[in-house]
């Protein structure tokens, strides 16, 4: 029997005992991102940037950090553990353009479940669409697991609700309340629901690997993945069963199961997976997911740390075979969360879940660096990608702060979410109106840049964002701020 899957209740929830290391900056300091640490070097930066979210955190929110690790973009949901929570961030398409999307919610106690809705941001940052639980679930609202676009303008989601039921079949009352498991397919621009699929009505409560524990909800099925195929099929992952299903869209019912109890495939050494997240099926049918192993008391071997799993399904003779297992250097053990994506170049991206570490893989499982937060906080999942660029409304953050040099001041730019910076231009000015005349052009360091600047050439100091090719970016020349 696993411990509750502990989702991070410090932002959304209750804030955690003590908080965690965060950065600071000058130019933005009402922003306080937890901090990430790089081991190694990421040899695969055409893969693109990282996009996390930050669980057990009183600073709770999505951020975007680059292939060397350095800070782009950063939204607060929650300070000193008030406000809601953010998970599963991640870039999209919708309508044919890159978008931002995640989940934004409260989480409950016991269950770890979430009450909220998704949320899908354009590339200046402005949400253009809320999606709502529908059908009847309006009050349960959609849960942290899973918000997946699809090709057609729609959003798949899980929602969790308590259901009457007879438990007696898992040592339970005849009156008692199981936890559903509902799978929607909803219309972006209506929130409409166009496909529902509930657990309770399609696998047996016996099915779970989850004991009865009295007063409390049966959380049998625990949905924590969903992803549509083309072929009208949906793939489904349910952490207490232990099993990944496909289900025909038409009919709803299931045409086959990959492991669990009543599995359709004769299971392959080292195939088994627990407890286990992110279920993916790819062309050929190769199959990754998250294995998150031993966290419920397993005690097989292969368990002892979790893996990242590609699994090669043979259709025709009903085997499952392993393709590759990936393990992390030191290893780890993840109670709950973490996923797989497979990158262009067939490398293996992995998120740790529970554990405050994602990590890269090439093709014969060598890993290439790994990145991790401080523990407690970690990220629900965590993914790259290469084709988001960012555009903010705003313009840049400045401040001018008196240097330790004499007669010098220290200019400190940032703008949260420009992707494209490439250099800094600093202007010095008589006025808060000008005329501004270049002082110094320096590169774009990190989040925040900084230099050192004449104090004889201010008191007004303001920047302005380059691009590669030394053009100003849109809305890419700050205020003018005074200096000391």
């Amino acid at each position: 029997m696993p411990a509750p899957e502990t989702l991070g209740l410090g932002a959304g929830g209750r804030a955690s005992g003590s908080q965690p290391a965060t950065r600071s900056f000058v130019s933005e300091p009402r922003l306080h991102p937890p901090i990430v640490k790089m081991t190694g070097t990421d040899t695969d930066t055409a893969a693109g940037d990282f996009f996390l979210t930050a669980q057990n955190s009183g600073h709770n929110g999505p951020y975007m950090l680059n292939p060397a690790g350095d800070l782009l973009w950063y939204h607060q949901t929650a300070s000193s553990g008030h406000g809601p929570a953010a998970f599963n961030f991640r870039v999209q398409s919708y309508q044919g353009q890159p978008v931002l999307t995640y989940w934004e919610g409260h989480l409950t106690l016991p269950t770890g479940y979430g009450n909220g809705v998704g949320v899908i941001l354009n590339e200046h940052y402005t949400r253009i669409h809320t999606v709502t639980a529908g059908a009847g679930y309006q009050r349960d609202g959609i849960d942290e697991h899973e918000l997946t676009l699809g090709p057609n303008g729609t959003a798949w989601v899980v929602i969790t609700a308590p259901v009457h039921a007879n438990l007696r079949s898992v040592g339970g009352p005849s009156n008692g309340t199981v936890l559903d498991s509902i799978a929607q397919e909803i219309d972006i621009s209506t929130n409409r629901v166009l496909w529902e699929w509930d657990a309770l009505h399609h696998v047996p409560l016996r099915s779970s690997y989850v004991s009865y524990i009295p007063g409390r909800p049966y959380d049998f099925f625990h949905l924590n993945s969903i992803q549509p195929l083309p072929n009208g099929h949906v793939i489904l992952s349910a952490r207490h069963t232990w099993a990944v299903y496909s289900v025909t869209e038409k009919t709803k019912k299931i045409d086959w199961e990959l492991g669990g109890k009543h599995s359709s495939f004769n299971m392959g050494t080292g195939t088994r997976f627990y407890w286990q997240h992110d279920a993916q099926l790819h062309s050929g049918g190769l199959l990754t997911v998250f294995d998150d192993g031993d966290a419920g008391g397993t005690n097989t071997k292969e368990e002892s740390q979790s893996r990242a799993l590609e699994i090669a399904l043979h259709f025709r003779t009903r085997r499952a075979t392993l393709a590759h297992a990936y393990t992390h250097r030191p290893p780890l053990l993840a109670a709950s969360q973490g996923n797989v994506q497979l990158l262009p170049n067939r490398n293996a991206f992995v998120g740790w879940g529970s554990q405050p570490d994602f990590s890269e893989y090439t093709q014969g499982a060598s890993q290439i660096f790994s990145g991790s937060f401080i523990a407690p906080v970690n990220s629900y999942r965590a993914y790259r990608f290469n084709d988001f660029v960012g555009q903010p409304l705003g313009p840049p953050a400045v401040a001018v702060r008196r240097s330790s040099l004499h007669r010098h001041d220290a200019v400190y730019m940032s703008w949260n979410g420009a992707t494209r910076v490439a250099k800094w231009r600093v202007q010095a000015g008589r006025s808060a109106r000008g005329p501004f005349a270049t002082v110094i052009s320096v590169g774009w360091t990190s989040f925040e840049t900084w230099v050192r600047v004449a104090a004889t050439a201010g008191p007004y100091f303001r920047v302005q964002a380059l691009d590669s090719g030394g053009n100003v970016l849109p809305n890419g020349t700050s205020v003018a701020a005074k200096g000391p």
